[in-house]
């Protein structure tokens, strides 16, 4: 078990926001494996897979901040609860994606230290190569 700096999951309720962001992961040319999912629920049962399974976890968990089931900041939430249960000691990097201007969102990602960063949507290839240099994934 551990995390994989070379693995990145994306969590965002629209299929083509996923292709667009996972185009671009891609075109990094830094990740092996790049899995998304459209439901933070779909999301938790792939990473309880991966514990259950003893296989590594995504180092990167790029997470839309507003989707219908639960929030991104929510499944954060849930993710640490279910390590905590799992006995799993290591955190992701999280990066938020969003398009909103909320001020209590901004709010929320100063008291989530695992979020590293909150990047706007449509995510951009020079911001985002910025955030992985400064972040250390090279």
């Amino acid at each position: 078990m551990g995390l994989d700096n070379k693995k990145v999951l994306l969590i965002d309720d629209d299929v083509v926001v996923n292709k667009v962001n996972k185009y671009l992961i891609e075109s990094t040319g830094i990740f092996d494996l790049i899995e998304s999912k459209t439901a933070p629920q779909e999301a938790i049962e792939y990473i309880n897979d991966l514990l259950v399974n003893n296989q590594k976890i995504p180092g990167l968990i790029i997470v839309d901040i507003s989707m219908p089931e639960i929030d991104g900041f929510e499944f954060i939430d849930l993710l640490d609860e279910l390590f905590e249960e799992k006995g799993f000691e290591e955190m992701p990097v999280f990066l938020i994606l969003s398009s909103s201007n909320f001020k209590r969102d901004f709010e929320q990602f100063d008291k989530t230290p695992a979020v590293k960063k909150f990047l706007s949507k449509p995510l951009q290839k020079e911001e985002f190569e910025k955030v992985l240099e400064e972040l250390d994934f090279k």
